[in-house]
């Protein structure tokens, strides 16, 4: 696995990505929504899953609609089913 990959993957798992959400805990004056498409808190589940133009990748990518329409938290445990559904299609090929 590349370094870069490791790091990002790292900084998903601890929440430490630059998201307004993050930002706003650090300073009371931030407005936590997200500047690209208004439709929430720009939380790191937004960023990665629920952000309309993340959405249409990860379903190019052919990701199935039970993981994008799943209720998760938090991204950790959507990337955990996420990978859990990877390995069941590579089992079935």
């Amino acid at each position: 696995m590349l370094p870069k990959i490791k790091v990002f993957s790292w900084r998903i798992g601890q929440n430490i990505l630059p998201t307004f959400d993050n930002i706003a805990r650090l300073r009371q004056d931030f407005n936590n929504f997200c500047p690209r498409c208004n439709r929430g808190e720009e939380t790191l589940i937004h960023a990665m899953k629920n952000y309309p133009k993340a959405r249409e990748i990860l379903a190019a990518g052919g990701l199935n609609n039970r993981l994008l329409e799943g209720d998760h938290k938090n991204c950790i445990d959507w990337l955990e089913d996420v990978f859990r559904e990877l390995d069941k299609q590579q089992q079935i090929f």
